[in-house]
């Protein structure tokens, strides 16, 4: 029977049933990948064009680092799709959550290593303590494989045999990071340098002082206070990346009371039960009538240890308190050394799941259109959350659409600190990447798909953004060549193709959009009609006038695409703002400098021009022009582009942050270093080649042999020069012998020409060394230039 609300029942392989909510519109514009059914699905929000979605945010206990970029970002892309292109009306909600046993562990791990670095306790004293953290995580790190090993060995082949394998190969990364820091606590006790061993064994130190003396952090300041910085930084980062702000923020420290209050009514209810001044949620209860872990290929029964420990934290007080292994925490009754708040049920503080579901019903209601969160949130978490929801409300399905952004990857492998490939956000844009790059970056990969963050897809997204920039300044250049009310506006052939072809790929685009916001297809289209629009300039017709309300047609939806994209802040055919760039009165001042970087550019290009007609005399009127373009305008966030003589002038222009331009600058010289580099090397190369060759040329013919094929063969005729035995010692055969003597006339036909050149054969030798000195002299100046 059909839940009230919903026109269809959808079953896919692996999955619960799914239903379609009933809508009154006609055939679905836009279809998503819904996680709950793994496959596209139409999107009907409950309420017309109004969408409810709720965004799991960051819990705030360390910097936030590329894969939170991957889930942050991705939706944002979405999110601006939806309100900006499809025109929904979304109203967002992005939670923190600061209460967490990672947070609890590392806030309390920090004072207590700040309170024991303050004891300034001796030497040998220190060093015991720290023998006894790196013991103790020894023991820890074995125990855990011998489980993880055991448990690999039990699984059946499927789902949860993959998930064990991968947890074991995460748990080797964590060892082997481990043994890393060994050689450098080694080091500091053999200095005996106490700041130097609490520095290098600060990780293992903390873990045991937190075993030892965590319960006496009784303060929540403690906790409080290191929420809110992680929390202060993420938010920046968010704005770093040009992230659209949401329209709710909701913490779990200001909805305790409302949490406690979620609880007792499934405690009232059945699916909840305490236990030891905890509760825990009945699995077994809820799947008497509804479905549990519906996001789980095969369901609760393929979980692992390691996600059902997942599921609980840390900090969990283990299973001897549970009825199913499956259940899970709503309710922690807490510990000495961590925060709690008083409760039916005792002092204590909410679990993990609970507080997404508290927040999101208190804001959106007992229905939700879209979830959002990384993939590694799938189960335990969103099934969790979907399970007290859906016991909560009475609903059968709390989230019509679940969408899960892909995982990252760095240069294709796992992002992890022991293999010096974790990167966090402000590190990423420290290092010279623009938020507007990354979002390109983001916007050429599926956004439900794997992701692969890496220098060629850097250079790739700086490459992009160059060219709309040159397309974007080019199309303006012609616009003042040729204003319309000056201009013949006939309607030709090569129109007509034009406005054909950009009608067909905007077309494209928004099939595109509407099939899972594929952005990748969409970025294909948009480059088209940039390419389609530049071959009809670069044209005769095109050359001699151009016809700008169409030219203006195409490159007026490429921005405006590029804007709900969060590529620019406007439609103007400008790429000087975008999410993430400070666009704040860029359009005032280039309308000031427009004009006078006009008379300039034309001045300059007359200067090129007169030094082209000089040839070689006027090289030095082009280092002039070179400096002017690349150093002065440059420091006043302008960046001219040069033209050929029969293009519009004068030279198009691009307004930037001059550290951005400079960085161009910079880059594009060391790519332009390194090719002419490698073009002298390769000639290097060849001239060694050469010299190699007639050094053994220079030899007496049957010296040059006996060298040349030294490896083959053991034993040579003094009379004849040819080779008498093999390697292995073996007569050499007849027809080998043959091959010999051919080798060895022409050996001698090479040293009779050789000797018979200017200087003899040490004179030409010599003038190919002075050669290849030359040469590496060059390669050297090159490199340093």
């Amino acid at each position: 029977m059909l839940p009230e609300g919903y026109s269809e029942t959808v079953k896919t392989d692996g999955h619960h049933a799914w239903y379609l909510p009933k809508t009154e519109d006609e055939a679905p514009v836009l279809k998503v990948f819904n996680s709950l059914t793994e496959t596209k699905e139409p999107f009907y929000p409950k309420n017309g064009r109004k969408v409810t979605w709720y965004t799991c945010g960051p819990t705030v206990y360390d910097a936030c680092h590329m894969g939170h970029a991957r889930a942050y970002l991705t939706f944002d892309i979405l999110r601006r799709i939806m309100e900006d292109y499809f025109g929904y009306e979304v109203f967002y909600q992005v939670n923190v959550t600061d209460i967490d046993d990672k947070i609890i562990l590392r806030a309390r791990q920090n004072k207590l290593f700040e309170l024991y670095a303050a004891e300034k306790g001796s030497f040998e004293d220190v060093v015991k303590d720290v023998d006894r953290a790196v013991e103790a995580r020894k023991e820890k790190l074995a125990a855990g494989k011998v489980n993880l090993e055991a448990e690999l060995a039990n699984a059946e082949e499927g789902a949860r045999k993959k998930t064990t394998a991968d947890e074991l190969s995460a748990h080797e990364v964590k060892t082997q990071n481990f043994e890393r820091l060994l050689p450098g606590i080694a080091a500091a006790k053999e200095a005996k340098n106490v700041a130097a061993v609490l520095h290098s064994a600060r990780d293992p130190l903390s873990e045991l002082l937190d075993k030892e003396r965590g319960s006496q952090i009784s303060d929540k300041d403690v906790f409080e206070q290191h929420a809110r910085f992680w929390e202060g930084a993420f938010w920046e980062d968010m704005d770093a990346l040009g992230v659209r702000p949401p329209d709710v923020i909701t913490r779990v420290t200001e909805f305790v009371d409302e949490v406690v209050e979620f609880i007792k009514k499934l405690v009232d209810n059945g699916t909840a039960y305490e236990a030891n001044g905890s509760v825990y949620f009945s699995t077994n209860t809820f799947q008497k009538t509804h479905d549990y872990a519906k996001l789980k290929r095969g369901g609760a029964g393929e979980a692992t240890q390691g996600e059902l420990a997942e599921a609980e934290g840390a900090l969990a007080a283990g299973d001897g308190e549970k009825r199913d292994g499956r259940d899970f925490a709503l309710w922690k009754k807490s510990k000495g050394g961590e925060p709690a708040w008083l409760s039916p049920w005792g002092m204590g503080r909410p679990g993990w799941h609970i507080e997404c579901s508290v927040m999101a019903t208190h804001v959106m209601g007992e229905h939700l259109d879209i979830h959002a969160g990384g993939s590694d949130l799938k189960f335990p978490h969103h099934d969790n959350e979907l399970a007290q929801s859906e016991a909560y409300t009475g609903c059968q399905q709390w989230v019509n659409y679940f969408l899960h952004c892909g995982h990252l990857k760095i240069e294709g492998l796992k992002m992890a600190k022991s293999l010096k490939n974790f990167i966090t956000i402000r590190e990423a844009l420290d290092s010279g990447l623009t938020a507007r790059q990354l979002r390109l970056i983001f916007l050429t990969q599926a956004w439900d798909r794997e992701m692969n963050y890496s220098e060629k897809a850097r250079g790739a997204a700086l490459k992009t953004e160059e060219y709309y920039q040159t397309f974007f300044a080019n199309v303006k250049a012609f616009e003042k060549q040729f204003p319309l009310r000056s201009s013949a506006q006939t309607y030709r052939q090569c129109e007509r193709d034009l406005a054909a072809r950009i009608a067909t790929l905007e077309a494209e685009v928004h099939a595109a959009l509407c099939d899972n916001f594929d952005t990748v297809t969409a970025m294909s289209r948009l480059r088209d009609i940039a390419a389609s629009v530049n071959t009809y300039l670069e044209s005769e017709e095109g050359k001699k006038g151009p016809r700008m309300p169409l030219v203006l047609k195409g490159a007026r939806f490429v921005a405006r695409i590029l804007r709900v994209f969060g590529v620019i802040s406007t439609d103007r055919l400008d790429m000087g703002g975008g999410a993430g760039a400070d666009a704040g009165g860029g359009a005032s001042r280039q309308e000031v400098m427009e004009p006078f970087l006009d008379v300039f550019a034309k001045f300059r290009d007359d200067v090129r021009d007169k030094a082209r007609d000089l040839k070689a005399e006027g090289k030095a009127l082009f280092d002039l022009c070179d400096k002017v373009r690349d150093e002065s305008l440059v420091e006043l966030g302008v960046k001219l582009i040069d033209v050929p003589p029969d293009q519009p002038r004068p030279a198009p222009r691009l307004y930037d942050d001059p550290s951005v331009l400079k960085r161009e600058i910079a880059e594009k010289k060391a790519i332009e270093r390194e090719q002419k580099v490698a073009k002298i090397r390769g000639k290097i190369q060849l001239k060694k080649t050469e010299i190699d060759k007639y050094e053994l040329a220079a030899l007496p013919p049957s010296e040059a042999l006996r060298k040349k094929f030294a490896d083959e063969f053991s034993e040579w005729d003094a009379e004849t020069g040819l080779p008498v035995k093999t390697a292995a010692g073996e007569e050499v055969s007849k027809k080998r012998l043959g091959n010999m003597k051919k080798e060895l006339e022409k050996l001698s036909k090479e040293n009779a020409t050789l000797q018979g050149k200017q200087g003899g054969a040490a004179g030409f030798l010599q003038t190919f060394r002075d050669q290849l000195a030359e040469l590496e002299r060059q390669a050297a100046e090159a490199w340093a230039e």
